[in-house]
């Protein structure tokens, strides 16, 4: 249904992506302010290190946190502003080749950012793009044109680009695009990879023992706000630091979980790493050295948090709002490192799900309609939903809230039985067991029971909600954002939430000049780290999707359905009745010709890691070299061994492992390494009548 179609080769946006910023630089089309006030473009490298030019690089009293650039007003070094994006006097140059001399007295070359990606897009012309991503050079040339003549561009990215392997330089170098055009925080342009809001009223309740010592808690932290904000840092940053410290042992706040990369939990501790272990260079990841050097690198410096500690193994799983068997890449390396690891295994849902299959207890949480609740959405539909409690709990299953408190209250009779007091976690820090349902629920103030009464006290103590009662809103179900929350989740939006207008992300930072919460305080596209230095990738750049699985000619890529919530409704009898009531496969008419495949065919998807079996829907619409695997296929729905992540090795991107860097910090959401199966490497083959009985 779109105006114009391009028919790109999976995994290749950033190529097509930079050879529209090649002709935009070489046409001499950027947005020329926008660039110089926004972004890092024009701040100095040194050519030495290949490292920001800092402040403290060249006055014996400067900072280390401040950036230098080259005043074209003035023809002389200049630091760029930090409180503020405002320019004020200031005229930053863009192409810059200079010697400056540092504090010690020595000279050294220093380049803008803007130079070094002048250089870098040179090799992006649309015919050498072209090669790269199979969009003609015309083609390019015309989505150029057009993205010029538009009054506003915007995107959408959510998780689709970052779950190819180099999704990163994908998502880079599309925003490269919006900023060279001044596409960015206001109506009706920007680019956003995946825009949550939620009501802050949860973070607020989530800090135990009780909330009149949460406020306690929160006034003891204003005088520290208060002077970061006046030494020039924003509510953004200091809010979302707050997050990065939920990720770290003992951080100080009251008793606040110990949270941890999921990613790195089911490569190292469930032994999906080991599917990549020595592939390297067959699947072509790019990378200089081993896989494992990166990731204990990365565990050694505490870039990365891992809880347990690596060589300290899980001993129980409680496993809710989640389906880890149906949702891991790589699952069925869990069933043989990490279930024999672990001592009980209890998983928590309305349903036998791929996990509850080969759980210890399935504990029956209530369905949605069947307690009250709170949902997070999106600012693209800026209304917080509710679930009013529609009919009580079926049999014995309970909400969430009930089970988790009873859960406590028993722990906490045991512990007490048993004279305990606390046990010390893999982290060294102690866990209070004699207190824990006290603790939990407040002194009593919140048991089992009180859902409802928790959801209100969420709702009245968020900011984002003022003008309608609890009782109103569950009545209604819904009701609309009034302003910008104040949690790590959410305030990355970073815009006004009118009552009768659209939502313009981001307004804050180019309207009012707001510093932005990285290095620089700026849109950055040059990141110093080691990692990103080692990789060559510093500045973004296309690197060809890898073989992840091994040499061969197809492409496994993914997709959301749209009769389904991830698993959730996948296997009703109803919503399968919309399709294919079976796992299915599209593949092109060009590739199952090949084969001798026809449509409803029973195939077998293989390569290096793994395979299974699986219907095959033949489409027009796929180009040959591509398949297309829709997710959340619960594993029993498959015929014979096997389901689709047994062939997705997924292995860790090292840059995504990165730290030690002012914004490259493991939070909420940001910082820590994703998953990949959009670019797996498989071949398929027809299973004939006698080997499909077999299986």
């Amino acid at each position: 249904k779109s105006d114009l179609w391009i028919p790109i080769k999976p995994g290749t946006d950033a190529a097509l992506a930079l050879a529209v910023c090649h002709l935009i630089v070489a046409e001499d089309k950027i947005n020329k302010a926008f660039v110089k006030e926004q972004t890092d473009l024009p701040l100095l490298v040194r050519s030495d290190t290949r490292t920001f030019l800092k402040q403290a690089d060249v006055q014996a009293d400067g900072r280390a946190d401040h950036h230098m650039l080259w005043d074209a007003k003035s023809n002389s070094l200049k630091t760029a502003p930090y409180k503020t994006l405002a320019l004020d006097a200031l005229d930053p140059a863009l192409e810059v080749t200079r010697t400056v001399k540092l504090k010690d007295g020595t000279e050294v070359e220093v380049r803008s950012v803007f130079s070094l990606l002048k250089e870098r897009l040179a090799d992006y012309t649309p015919e050498n793009a072209s090669a790269m991503c199979g969009v003609t050079p015309k083609m390019i040339r015309r989505l150029t044109k057009e993205i010029l003549a538009a009054k506003n561009v915007s995107s959408v990215a959510q998780t689709s680009m970052c779950k190819y392997f180099h999704g990163n330089l994908a998502e880079r170098s599309v925003a490269l695009v919006f900023c060279l055009t001044g596409n960015m925080g206001r109506k009706g342009a920007g680019f956003a990879g995946f825009p949550l809001i939620n009501a802050d009223g949860g973070d607020k309740f989530a800090l135990p023992p009780s909330l009149k010592e949460a406020q306690a808690y929160f006034g003891a932290l204003q005088p520290l706000i208060e002077k970061r904000m006046a030494d020039g840092d924003t509510e953004e940053m200091i809010v979302t630091d707050l997050g990065r410290l939920l990720y770290i042992p003992g951080n100080g706040l009251l008793r606040t979980p110990i949270w941890t990369s999921g990613t790195l939990f089911w490569s190292i501790h469930g032994g999906v790493g080991e599917l990549s272990q020595g592939k390297e260079s067959a699947w072509n990841l790019g990378t200089k050295r081993s896989l494992d050097s990166y990731v204990d690198e990365s565990l050694a410096k505490r870039w990365q948090p891992l809880s347990p500690p690596k060589g300290s193994d899980p001993r129980i799983m409680i496993s809710l709002v989640s389906n880890p068997l149906r949702r891991a890449r790589g699952s069925e390396k869990l069933l043989e490192v990490l279930w024999p690891k672990l001592k009980k295994i209890v998983v928590m849902d309305w349903r036998i799900n791929s996990t509850a299959r080969h759980a210890d207890y399935v504990l029956p949480s209530a369905p949605w309609y069947e307690h009250t609740n709170l949902k997070w959405v999106t600012p693209l539909s800026p209304f917080l939903t509710t679930t009013d409690q529609a009919t009580p709990p079926l049999g014995e299953s309970k909400c969430d809230w009930d089970i988790i408190v009873l859960l406590s209250k028993h722990i906490q009779e045991r512990a007490v039985a048993r004279g305990i007091t606390s046990v010390k976690s893999p982290q060294g820090l102690e866990v209070k067991l004699n207190t824990l349902y006290d603790d939990l629920t407040m002194g009593g103030a919140f048991k089992e029971g009180d859902e409802d009464k928790v959801a209100k006290t969420i709702y009245d103590l968020s900011s984002t909600h003022k003008k309608m009662t609890w009782e109103q809103v569950k009545k209604k179900g819904f009701a609309r954002f009034e302003k910008l929350p104040e949690g790590p989740d959410s305030i990355g939006n970073m815009c006004e939430f009118p009552e009768n207008d659209s939502i313009a992300p981001l307004t804050y930072h180019v309207r009012d000049k707001v510093p932005w919460p990285t290095a620089t305080r700026r849109i950055q596209f040059y990141i110093d780290q080691p990692l990103y230095d080692e990789l060559d990738e510093l500045l973004p750049r296309f690197k060809a999707p890898p073989l992840m699985g091994g040499d061969y000619p197809l492409m496994m890529n993914g997709g959301k359905t749209r009769q389904s919530i991830h698993s959730t409704w996948r296997d009703s009898p109803l919503m399968m009745r919309l399709d294919r009531p079976e796992p299915y496969m599209y593949i092109s008419l060009i590739d199952a010709g090949k084969r001798g495949i026809q449509d409803g065919d029973m195939v077998r998807a293989f390569n290096d890691v793994g395979s299974f079996n699986v219907r095959v829907k033949v489409s027009p619409n796929l180009r040959p070299g591509q398949t297309l695997m829709y997710h959340a296929w619960e594993h029993y729905q498959f015929h014979g061994k096997g389901d689709m992540n047994s062939v997705s090795p997924t292995p860790l991107n090292p840059v995504e492992l990165a730290g030690g860097h002012p914004h490259l910090v493991a939070g909420i959401l940001q910082g820590q390494s994703s998953v990949f199966d959009r670019d797996t490497r498989i071949e398929i083959e027809r299973v004939v009548a006698a080997e499909r009985s077999a299986a």
